[in-house]
């Protein structure tokens, strides 16, 4: 098995050779298109994807149902994944809110179960897509601070 041949993301690892996927050690039976949608996924984790991409990319471009069919498969993946940590839910959050339009991003303790290197990493997310948006970043935080840099603050 070459070293191509293995993705990890987090607890996920997929042997892509052997077509299997073990997240925290467990193996998780997948069909075909749920591997190919979470292999694409984490072969492009960080980037910011169209439903017309996705469909694009695993189901081909001769694929001509709804693009409805994603969402379908991706409820069976999480399923079977179980379920998210609070850290990981909070990563998909702002991830999605990021994957939209906005003059300002609204975010209520964005860092609050992130650990410091994964916290360092959302700051530098939110804050490369509200400059290209040339967008606002408004956020709250009762206990950990999230590193940006502030034009104001308002401490109540």
């Amino acid at each position: 098995i070459s070293a191509d041949d293995i993705l990890k993301a987090g607890a996920i690892e997929i042997n892509k050779a052997a077509h299997q996927v073990l997240i925290d050690g467990k193996n998780v039976d997948l069909s075909y298109k749920e591997f190919e949608l979470l292999t694409y996924f984490v072969e492009n984790q960080g980037l910011a994807l169209s439903r017309e991409k996705i469909l694009n990319s695993v189901w081909n471009y001769d694929y001509f149902g709804d693009a409805r069919t994603i969402d379908t498969h991706v409820k069976k993946l999480r399923a079977k994944m179980g379920r998210m940590s609070f850290g990981q839910q909070q990563r998909v959050a702002l991830i999605r809110a990021l994957c939209q339009p906005f003059d300002f991003l609204f975010v209520d303790e964005p860092i609050s179960h992130l650990d410091d290197t994964n916290a360092a990493i959302m700051g530098d997310i939110m804050t490369t897509e509200a400059k290209k948006q040339g967008a606002g970043i408004i956020t709250t935080s009762i206990g950990k601070h999230i590193e940006l840099p502030y034009d104001q603050v308002f401490n109540l």
